[in-house]
């Protein structure tokens, strides 16, 4: 065999390699292309694996500082199960009138149908999603005066 048919047989083997590993890069990028998008299809939120705190932070800062909606959350985080209207109102300073009920029922309903902060377990009775299975519509924690 002479040299030059012996370099065209490593230049073609090399060829065979190299069109072999393009291949293979070609699937992978495939692969890795199928799991971004399947990514991308996973909440944004990752409720489960974060804490309380972390969940109150992104909540609070959804809604203004100082607005009445977040007198109510922060209302119903403390009291931790579902409370009705008239409670949220005295709870938070309101007065119990037929227009404020209206207002609030509206205004948290908005965010109940937005499938947002707020759920809606009874007529007139609110609590908040990271509170409630959503599934059962039963709180996640037993109230505080459970038992006394």
């Amino acid at each position: 065999m002479s040299a030059q048919t012996d370099l065209e047989k490593r230049i073609e083997k090399e060829r065979q390699r190299v069109a072999s590993l393009r291949s293979e890069v070609e699937r992978a990028e495939a692969f890795m292309q199928g799991l971004q998008e399947a990514l991308t299809m996973l909440p944004k939120e990752k409720e489960a694996r974060q804490g309380k705190s972390k969940v109150k932070s992104k909540v609070k800062s959804k809604l203004r500082s100082g607005s009445d909606i977040e007198k109510v959350y922060n209302l119903l985080l403390q009291k931790t199960s579902p409370m009705h209207l008239s409670e949220i109102l005295i709870g938070i300073g309101k007065e119990d009138t037929k227009a404020n009920r209206m207002s609030f029922a509206g205004s948290l309903g908005r965010y109940v149908r937005n499938g947002k902060i707020f759920t809606r377990p009874g007529p007139n009775l609110f609590s908040l999603k990271q509170l409630v299975d959503t599934k059962t519509k039963m709180p996640l924690e037993l109230p505080k005066e459970f038992g006394t």
